[in-house]
């Protein structure tokens, strides 16, 4: 067993490299046992068998391990979800469990069409290494493409000779999950606008499917509550932002863009100088009560996230600083990142951390146009309905300050849309 040849005889220490890799082989997870073992590293990407990426310090680095085919790579695949007894298949595309000694396992293979991405991430206990495999299923299921996000983003060009009139173009572009983020907005528990609370209700699930997914994928998840960071003092997720390196960030990134030079030569489509709350005077009057009543300020009652939305303490981040969250970006490489959350024609625009900000300073931003909501008055001009000036202020974006996109694009189904509300109050 340990001589391949008559006159080729293995030393002492040959052997037993030979035996652990047998059993790594056979009981273990294959050549990923060394690269776990190192304290070093903190993530793992694998694209396919021959492609194993490893982060240490912040910075991805090609690792020399490999597998040896793609039949192999799933041989371990197998043997980490069997181990929670549980199986992946048509029938069975999903596994959130906890092995033994406490890592935590996420698999996905939707199996929807051919080219579907199948996601495998194990995040052990005992520190914040993560595996993150991502692979394709072909026609043969058999799996070799690295997971890209492939995104179509829409934008409104001036049509030529014309005054005023847009058309709508769409561009497709292929996204690499490690260079993307997503800002969260704003999506506080609370709201002086009760009508603003309701659509952010109504929001809520879809967004959670949309983080959950992106952040199975590897992609990094940004919470910018803004005022209410402080809540999050001992979370892991706002710890980790301190020990992000500084980066030099571009004049005035911690201040309210409440323009962009793009913008300044057309009119802006809302007049918001009330505030944009819609809500019935019975109903405003009613829920300041309310709030009231919990000991909450009725003009600013926000005092954290909505709890509806997952902070993942082993890889996410809270901060809602400029300078914060620029730092972020350039250390983890990211290229593109999607907005969502409220409100759209306010905070989603202005913030240090928002639209116009990211957009004059060359980042390749995009509104999810699905999952943002203004904050506008009907009764104010253009005096049309609130769910037509949420749409008047994305077609603004559109057309002077980023393109946008739609939640189905990642996880199925059709895009959010409201349900309109009624007076209840």
């Amino acid at each position: 067993m340990f001589s391949n040849a008559k006159d080729t005889l293995l030393n002492r220490q040959e052997r037993e490299r030979i035996v652990k890799e047998v059993i790594d082989e056979v009981l273990g997870l294959g050549p990923l046992e060394l690269i776990l073992k190192d304290p070093t590293v903190s993530d793992i990407l694998i694209n396919g068998p021959k492609n194993i990426y490893i982060e240490k310090g912040g910075q991805m680095e090609k690792s020399d391990v490999e597998f040896r085919d793609g039949k192999y790579l799933l041989q371990i695949i197998d043997r980490i979800v069997s181990k929670v007894g549980r199986r992946i298949d048509k029938t069975s595309p999903m596994v959130d469990a906890r092995l033994e000694n406490g890592s935590r396992v996420n698999a996905i293979i939707p199996f929807l069409a051919p080219g579907t991405p199948m996601i495998l991430q194990i995040l052990p206990r005992s520190s914040f290494a993560c595996l993150l495999i991502l692979l394709t299923i072909s026609h043969g299921e058999s799996y070799a493409r690295a997971e890209t996000l492939n995104v179509s983003l829409r934008h409104q060009q001036a049509v030529d000779d014309t005054q005023g009139d847009y058309r709508i173009e769409s561009t497709s572009q292929i996204w690499q999950p490690t260079q993307t983020a997503v800002i969260v907005c704003d999506m506080w528990d609370s709201h002086h606008c009760y009508r603003a609370v309701l659509r952010e209700q109504q929001m809520v699930p879809r967004m959670e499917g949309l983080l959950n997914n992106l952040r199975s994928r590897g992609v990094t998840i940004i919470h910018a509550p803004s005022s209410c960071v402080g809540a999050y003092a001992d979370n892991p997720a706002r710890q980790r932002v301190a020990s992000i390196p500084k980066s030099e960030s571009p004049a005035g990134i911690n201040q309210w863009c409440r323009s962009i030079p793009s913008e300044e030569a057309v009119t802006y489509p809302l007049d918001q100088s009330d505030g944009g709350e819609d809500d019935t005077p019975e109903e405003h009057a009613s829920w300041a009560a309310t709030l009231k009543s919990k000991g909450l300020n009725p003009k600013a009652p926000w005092k954290k996230q909505h709890a509806g939305l997952t902070i993942d303490p082993e890889q996410d981040f809270i901060s809602d600083r400029g300078d914060e969250v620029w730092s972020i970006l350039k250390h983890r490489n990211i290229a593109n990142v999607i907005l969502v959350g409220v409100h759209t024609n306010m905070c989603v625009l202005g913030r240090p951390f928002g639209l116009r900000q990211l957009s004059k300073n060359g980042m390749n931003v995009v509104l999810m146009r699905d999952l943002t909501d203004s904050m506008y008055n009907p009764r104010s001009w253009p005096h049309v309905s609130h769910l037509e000036g949420n749409a008047l202020i994305i077609a603004h974006i559109e057309r002077h300050i980023c393109p946008t996109m739609t939640s189905d694009q990642f996880i199925g189904g059709i895009p959010f849309k409201f349900t309109p509300i009624q007076s209840s109050r």
